[in-house]
């Protein structure tokens, strides 16, 4: 990491704000943002790979994965286009900064609430994740799942009621720890069970296309989810100004982004294809969940495996809802102590009456990345880049962004159908 010299004086209204930031320290380098960047994008949506691969069979499942890699990709590249677009007082320096200047005021609202939905949903997905995982520990808790998920709540609103979240960000490194350790234990279990069910030397029955279309929408849903990042913490592509502006080599920020989603291509596509060869038609829509039905599995490392995933939840709902909440009290100019907390205990509540209401992990996720991701990770960039680009680009470029807003809009909808109907 590169350090540079604080400026002494406090600039202007009209110094932009780029070139202030250039000389702040600390700066990341190619590496360091390529490093970041994996670690944005790497969410627990992998929990639900396979399952997607069940769905959607290994042709239509590897190729969308591809796809929507590329395509999230190159929307990346262009939020770090949009970023070097030149405003009345400097450079844009975030995602809400770009839909203002692309859409007004309208556009920065809209991209707060959409937000703030993905936020929420993921807080309802976490919830009924530690559930779900606490069930897999202790088999004996499944008629319990919403008491669970009441207690869970009533312990972690009090977390939320605390304005600022540095006392309890330091336990982020769970859900990478998590990640890795889920990683092993499915690599470990499938290389070295010599037979199936678990073995990837032994597959177990699969399908090369879908065997219900109308399954489809639900398992682009579940694929696309883990290409907005990691939704626990922040969401992918809303980040990226950040890491754009961060970075030393601005110029290098396209390859960066190339070389993070190959390797998320590659990361998603081992998993996938692991866990689907692993169990088969027989997997559960969160691999987790098969691991401790195969006798000759680690029981050790399974168990470890899922400590981790049902701890991960409950150490990172406040960090989740934590944005939603400073939203709402802006909106409502909620300051007082006692506002505050009624304010973030009815919203803790609400997840909790979602999460009852949809009980279901995969389902959730599928909703979250069919009905949002597809509009912060495709259309809005690709809309704010041709709003903003419009006069110095060719009618060929305006066509051709146009048309990924409109196949945008089309998984989309698609998605969301798939979802709602299952």
């Amino acid at each position: 990491m590169e350090y540079v010299s604080v400026p002494t004086d406090i600039p202007d209204e009209q110094t932009p704000l780029l070139e202030v930031y250039d000389q702040i320290g600390p700066k990341s380098t190619f590496t360091q943002t390529t490093v970041n960047s994996l670690n944005l994008l790497m969410g627990m949506g992998l929990l639900s790979l396979p399952f997607a691969f069940y769905k959607l069979g290994w042709v239509l499942g590897l190729s969308l994965l591809v796809f929507f890699c590329m395509l999230a990709c190159y929307t990346a590249y262009l939020i770090g286009k949009c970023m070097e677009f030149e405003t009345g007082v400097g450079k844009l320096s975030s995602f809400y900064d770009i839909a203002y200047m692309a859409y007004g005021a309208p556009g920065k609202y809209f991209m707060v609430v959409l937000f703030s939905l993905e936020l929420l949903a993921a807080a309802v997905a976490m919830l009924i994740l530690f559930a779900d995982s606490l069930i897999s520990l202790v088999p004996v808790l499944t008629p319990f799942k919403p008491q669970i998920m009441i207690g869970s709540i009533l312990l972690l609103t009090p977390l939320t009621w605390q304005k600022s979240m540095s006392k309890i960000s330091w336990v982020s490194f769970v859900g990478v720890l998590s990640l890795i350790v889920l990683t092993v234990a499915i690599l470990w279990d499938g290389i070295t069970s010599p037979v199936g069910p678990g073995s990837i030397f032994d597959p177990q029955q699969t399908n090369m296309w879908p065997e219900d279309i109308n399954q489809i929408g639900l398992g682009i849903g579940l694929l696309f989810v883990g290409l907005d990042g990691d939704q626990i913490l922040n969401l992918g592509h809303a980040v990226f100004p950040s890491l754009y502006l961060d970075m030393i080599e601005k110029k290098r920020f396209g390859k960066s982004v190339s070389i993070t989603y190959t390797i998320v291509a590659m990361f998603y596509s081992l998993i996938g294809a692991c866990g689907y060869l692993m169990f088969g038609n027989e997997i559960q829509p969160e691999v987790s969940q098969n691991l401790p039905l195969v006798p000759s599995f680690n029981v050790l490392l399974n168990q470890s495996a899922l400590s981790f995933i049902a701890i991960n939840p409950l150490t990172k709902y406040a960090l989740i809802v934590h944005p939603v909440n400073s939203t709402i009290e802006g909106l409502f100019n909620i300051y007082s102590d006692t506002l505050t907390i009624l304010s973030r205990t009815f919203l803790s509540f609400l997840v909790l009456l979602i999460a009852i209401i949809f009980p279901s992990f995969y389902k959730v996720m599928g909703f979250i990345g069919a009905a949002l991701s597809f509009m912060t990770v495709v259309i809005m960039p690709t809309a704010c880049y041709i709003r903003l680009s419009w006069d110095s680009v060719s009618w060929w470029s305006r066509f051709a962004h146009s048309c990924i807003i409109v196949f945008g809009f089309g998984f989309m909808t698609f998605g969301t159908y798939g979802v709602m109907t299952v």
